[in-house]
């Protein structure tokens, strides 16, 4: 009962949103006086100007909240609505659903959602927050997780500090993501995760489903609903780490179940459709696939720059495999490790450079064989990831009003090597026989 009511007020109050269609936005001086597309905006009661690629060239003379402000409204949000919020982290300004927004990352407890991202179930706990930077409204969840409708009005706070350096480093768009795949040593590919071999790689706990009762569906847009209907959870362990111009994966599971990895050429949140290459294990092997323009076609269309929303999707075997290493093998926990190269020709793989940001999701299928994407079909939050680095600014602002001493990722083994894990497991499972 209480678990209810608190995900009744997280319907009400809480603006959840990722960016379904996003672009890139920039601050500049007199946009119009440069070469741009003028567009009159009725929310906003003037012209927005947009570059020949769609990304919106803002005028800074038109903002009125600023970064500084973004993250004071945010905290005050969290403090008055969900006080027990962990920690929140500013992640980019933005273009989304026709708004410039400012975007945020929260971690709060007891939280999980889902909305309309294409085929299967997809459920996160990952909490987005978005503060239009010309109004100061928060704004609630649409289609593909954009914003929709306007749920606080925080217009009348000042504007603080313009700090346009640090909302914007180096002038581009700025994505922060505690996701940072490093640069490691060369594994040994042989469907072993064995001692050492994967220290240095990046480490992350993936899951699928949720262990909650009730989760909230926006489905396409308007106020949230409780459901469920969402299979419990499960998840991976993923291992990621760049040598060379290769990007090195590795995958521990204890279900047979067929796995996918996304990979997205932009770092926006959106529908499953926007994300390209896909990687697909199974225990018969690891194939390469791509996803087409949409669930009727078998076309590849390049989805870098275009930030489109393009909704489902269908799964098609790449001939053009660019899987240059793959191994697998049942040790108590199935395991795969496959290597590929970061930047590809083929328009259908990656195309991803040192120090930029993109997305990675996951897939889960019900079955050990894989025969495409279906209802049942669990896919995992969206994780901005960069390559090799990411510059330091202080965007993270934690609670200190509540314990932080566990870990978020509750279900980590950490960094213990997965051959002694398994090995533990098969001795706990001897001795349990003996007994039985």
């Amino acid at each position: 009962m209480k678990l209810m009511m608190l995900l009744m007020v997280i319907i009400l109050i809480f603006p959840l949103a990722y960016a379904c269609g996003g672009r890139d936005a920039f601050f500049v001086d007199n946009p119009q006086g440069t070469f741009s597309d003028a567009q009159y905006k009725e929310t906003y009661n003037t012209y927005l100007y947009y570059d020949d690629e769609g990304n919106l060239l803002l005028d800074k003379e038109m903002v009125k909240i600023s970064k500084e402000v973004a993250d004071d409204i945010i905290e005050d949000f969290l403090d008055e609505n969900h006080p027990e919020w962990e920690k929140f982290s500013f992640e980019s300004f933005d273009l989304e659903h026709g708004r410039p927004v400012y975007m945020y990352e929260a971690h709060v407890p007891d939280v999980a959602l889902t909305y309309h991202v294409g085929v299967g179930n997809f459920v996160t706990d990952h909490v987005h927050l978005h503060v239009d930077a010309l109004t100061g409204e928060l704004l609630d969840i649409g289609c593909g997780g954009g914003p929709s409708r306007v749920l606080s009005d925080y217009s009348g706070r000042t504007e603080g500090d313009f700090d346009w350096d640090k909302i914007m480093p180096d002038d581009q768009t700025y994505f922060y993501t505690e996701f940072i795949i490093p640069e490691g040593k060369k594994p040994k590919v042989d469907g072993k995760i064995s001692s050492g071999e994967w220290d240095d790689a990046k480490q992350k706990n993936v899951h699928f489903g949720t262990t909650e009762e009730e989760i909230i569906s926006y489905g396409c847009g308007g106020p949230g609903k409780p459901v469920n209907n969402f299979a419990a959870e499960k998840e991976v362990k993923l291992y990621t780490k760049i040598v060379g111009g290769m990007l090195y994966v590795a995958v521990s599971s204890e279900s047979p179940d067929w796995i996918g990895l996304m990979l997205k050429d932009f770092p926006h949140h959106g529908m499953m459709g926007d994300f390209g290459d896909v990687k697909i294990m199974t225990t018969q092997g690891i194939s390469d696939y791509y996803l087409s323009s949409d669930k009727n076609s078998d076309e590849f269309v390049a989805k870098e720059g275009l930030h489109g929303c393009y909704g489902y999707g269908k799964l098609v075997s790449d001939t053009s495999n660019n899987l240059l290493q793959t191994a697998q093998k049942k040790n108590g926990r199935y395991i795969y490790e496959m290597a590929f190269p970061l930047d590809n020709e083929d328009p259908a793989d990656s195309h991803w450079q040192r120090d930029k940001a993109y997305q990675i999701s996951m897939l889960m299928g019900s079955s050990e064989s894989f025969s495409g994407l279906t209802k049942d079909t669990m896919m995992s939050g969206q994780e901005t990831i960069r390559l090799a680095e990411q510059k330091e600014y202080d965007f993270v602002v934690y609670n200190g009003k509540v314990d932080l001493s566990h870990d978020h990722d509750s279900h980590d083994h950490g960094e213990a090597d997965e051959e002694q894990y398994t090995l533990f497991s098969r001795i706990l499972q001897s001795i349990s026989k003996i007994f039985v």
